[in-house]
Parts: C-alpha cells; sequence; structure tokens
C-alpha cells in the first residue's frame, strides 16, 4: 500500500479567474449561440450522433454574414457546450475540407471525433499506423527525388565529357544548317566550273 498525504485526496481548488473574464466569456458565449442555427432538419439527426460521443456535443450552422471569431459565416460548426458545473470554455471547430472549404457534416465527421479520443486504444494505433505511414512515403519520395536528381546529374556530365557525332543519312549536321554554312556551300557551288 502507498501512503499518499491527506493533501493529495483534496480536490484541486477551483483557479482564480477575474469577474470580468468570466462575464466577457459569457457574452461571448451568447454572441456565438445568438448566431448559429441550432436545430432543424440536418442538424437534428446529427445532434442525436453526437449525443451519444458526449452530451454537450452539437452540430450548428453559423448564419451567413456572421463576423465573430472563431466562426466562419456559413459553416457547419462542432460546438461542445460548457458543463455549467465545471469551469470550461465553449469549443467550436468549423467543418471543412482540408483546403479550408465548405463541407456538408458526414459520418467522416463522427470518425475524426473518435480518432482524437485519446483514450481509444484502436485509435491511437491509427493514428500511429497513419503517422508512420506518411513517414514512409515521404521517405519513398525524397529517395525517388535523390535518384532522379543522380541520373540526371549522370545524365549532364555524360553529355559534357562525351563527343558524339550523328549518323543519321536523314539529318543534316547543325554547322552545315546555319547561316555560315550556307552561305560557304553556296560560294562552293560558284566557283566549282559547269559541267
Amino acid at each position: 500500500m502507498l501512503w499518499t498525504p491527506p493533501s493529495a485526496n483534496l480536490p484541486a481548488p477551483a483557479p482564480k479567474v477575474s469577474r470580468e473574464h468570466i462575464e466577457t466569456t459569457a457574452e461571448w458565449e451568447s454572441l456565438v449561440l445568438s448566431h448559429m442555427h441550432q436545430s432543424g432538419g440536418i442538424l437534428d439527426h446529427w445532434n442525436e450522433e453526437l449525443r451519444k460521443i458526449d452530451r454537450n456535443l452539437r452540430l450548428m450552422q453559423a448564419y451567413e454574414g456572421v463576423s465573430i471569431p472563431g466562426v466562419i459565416a456559413g459553416f457547419y460548426h462542432l460546438v461542445r457546450l460548457r458543463d455549467p458545473s465545471r469551469q470550461e470554455m465553449l469549443l467550436i471547430v468549423p467543418l471543412r475540407d482540408p483546403d479550408g472549404n465548405f463541407v456538408e457534416p458526414t459520418s467522416q465527421m463522427l470518425e475524426a471525433l473518435r480518432m482524437c479520443d485519446l483514450q481509444n486504444e484502436q485509435a491511437n494505433r491509427a493514428r500511429d499506423e497513419a503517422m508512420l505511414r506518411a513517414e514512409a512515403s515521404r521517405l519513398r519520395a525524397q529517395q525517388r527525388e535523390e535518384e532522379c536528381r543522380r541520373d540526371e546529374g549522370v545524365e549532364r556530365f555524360l553529355a559534357a565529357s562525351r563527343t558524339q557525332v550523328l549518323m543519321s543519312p536523314d539529318v543534316r549536321w547543325s554547322q552545315n544548317n546555319s547561316a555560315a554554312g550556307r552561305r560557304d556551300r553556296g560560294q562552293r557551288n560558284k566557283s566549282l566550273p559547269a559541267r
């Protein structure tokens, strides 16, 4: 049995937060929530699923033309309402594709939430495997790039160090096709006696 001091069993003291900060946070939360569609149609369907994951998790859509920090006008947002019994902030995450464009809510949203669960061993394994695959892919791409650069260097060296003569009768030599070459041929033709 491990001895712990009596103070270790006490609940952690609540952090001291200024009244002004609490009031400002509450104003911001009410402003955000008042500028979002919270129910209807697709929102009701997904909110049922989200409550199974976390009772405070909701899907909301910001009104068009909204200009609030952390909120993108017209986009769907995952919103985690704060628990009144704990001092935590409202969490807002806009749904968007990797390029930052608008997306409709799909089951990928739920899968992404499950993959972010740090207590889920399966999610942790999948995240680790994805990181390993990405690193292996990056290394393969780097290796291919190095091989291409090495091959190009060899080709450039050989082109600069070897003399090559084109032996095809169909193609004239470039010095014969130059203006000086044509001029010389013309003068030679004139200086030859006519037959």
